[in-house]
């Protein structure tokens, strides 16, 4: 389980709220969920994040503005295996906004294939026609306004033209055309593959999270609280009915509704000291069984990532992410949408069918720059995580399946 060392109840509550919905977790979703369910006047909402927020853009930090490359400065500090000599760092954001807050700005969707297979599997309202109209929405593309993109909603979205481009950005979308991969104008439309610009959640070199587009908007309605610095210990349970969250100061969030969008990591974390995960494993822990549910903290499906940095002449001008590949790998039937990629392989199965590379040029020796070439796997198979126990506080060891891939 993830960090699952159940807190010593409070001996008197030292405050208590009540709210028809709380949202743990003020990241990516969050902070989403926190302004479309305000805006039901009648709804009161409290979103609880852990880190801090900057409501002022004046007080943002540098590095989160920034988003000419990713931020770890604001991190949880996770790690895989680090007990295994191979620690390997699981960036995730502890701010407002989460990890929109800090990541590379990439706003690209996945294939329609994935969602139509995931409603398949029995998720209605998971189909790529369902989901189309939330990417649409969502969205504020400045370069398509057609039917597949969306020209009003909070997140801007913008893809580098030609003449921006960086000398090594552009050369290697040349060098692709030239080797026989598509040129793209957008990775957005469905069927795109090839190489083109990235589509980014950018606007004037400043990263647009959720935090400045979503949360901003809906800040100054009187129904919706925001409660950052302040971490959740565990879900308040009447019998098997949510009823609140227990702080880890004592207070407690009574709510009708409890949301956890604390994240792929800390979500599972929460649950299982709130005792709801698999029985056999939160009894060996000492945390009494809520609800006996199997799948939590298991089932994890992450995309690894591999870069091998090349020395480059220097050039002028904004120099990472810019352009965009998509395409199959030697092994993979060239048919299909881009699925996944493995290069570095673990145990025996291993099938690196899909590259998605991302040239990004960064500081060298002797004043060259480098081409930061990473590949990224979209549908790894590894997906079981084993994590150990810790106090909600600390960073949270795990343990892989390893990154087989399909």
């Amino acid at each position: 389980m993830v960090g699952v060392e159940r807190l010593p109840g409070p001996a008197t509550i030292v405050t208590r709220m009540g709210f028809d919905v709380v949202v743990v977790g003020g990241g990516s979703a969050g902070c989403v969920l926190a302004s479309r369910l305000s805006e039901d006047a009648n709804c009161s909402v409290v979103l609880v994040e852990a880190g801090p927020d900057h409501p002022d853009l004046r007080t943002l930090p540098g590095d989160v503005m920034d988003a000419s490359e990713p931020t770890v400065g604001h991190d949880w500090g996770y790690f895989a295996d680090a007990d295994l000599d191979r620690g390997i760092p699981l960036p995730r954001a502890r701010l407002m906004g989460g990890c929109s807050s800090t990541n590379a700005c990439f706003a690209l969707r996945g294939a329609p294939e994935d969602y139509d297979a995931w409603a398949a599997l029995g998720n209605p309202g998971w189909g790529f026609a369902d989901v189309l109209d939330d990417f649409r929405r969502l969205e504020s593309d400045q370069d398509f306004d057609d039917e597949w993109h969306g020209s009003g909603g909070p997140i801007p979205i913008r893809r580098h033209p030609p003449e921006e481009l960086n000398r090594a950005q552009a050369a290697f979308l040349d060098g692709a055309v030239a080797s026989g991969h598509c040129y793209v104008e957008d990775h957005n439309r469905p069927g795109a593959f090839g190489a083109g610009p990235t589509p980014r959640n950018v606007l004037d070199g400043m990263r647009m999270s959720t935090a400045v587009t979503y949360l901003a908007q809906a800040r100054s309605r009187p129904n919706l609280t925001i409660r950052p610095d302040t971490a959740v210990a565990h879900v308040e349970c009447s019998g098997t009915r949510a009823t609140g969250v227990r702080l880890l100061d004592g207070s407690l969030i009574e709510a009708d509704r409890v949301v956890l969008a604390a994240g792929t990591y800390a979500s599972p974390m929460i649950l299982a000291r709130s005792g709801i995960g698999p029985a056999s494993e939160l009894e060996a822990l000492g945390i009494a069984p809520v609800v006996d549910l199997p799948g939590v903290g298991s089932n994890l499906a992450d995309h690894p990532l591999v870069a091998i940095d090349l020395p480059t002449r220097p050039s002028p001008g904004p120099s990472r992410f810019q352009a965009h590949m998509t395409f199959h790998a030697l092994r993979r039937k060239p048919q299909g949408p881009p699925t996944c990629c493995c290069l570095r392989r673990a145990h025996s199965r291993s099938d690196p069918s899909n590259v998605r590379a991302s040239p990004c040029s960064g500081s060298w020796p002797d004043s060259w720059r480098r081409v930061h070439a990473a590949g990224c796997g979209w549908l790894p198979t590894s997906r079981t995580t084993r994590p150990g126990s810790t106090p909600p506080t600390s960073p949270i060891p795990m343990t892989s399946s390893g990154c087989s891939t399909r």
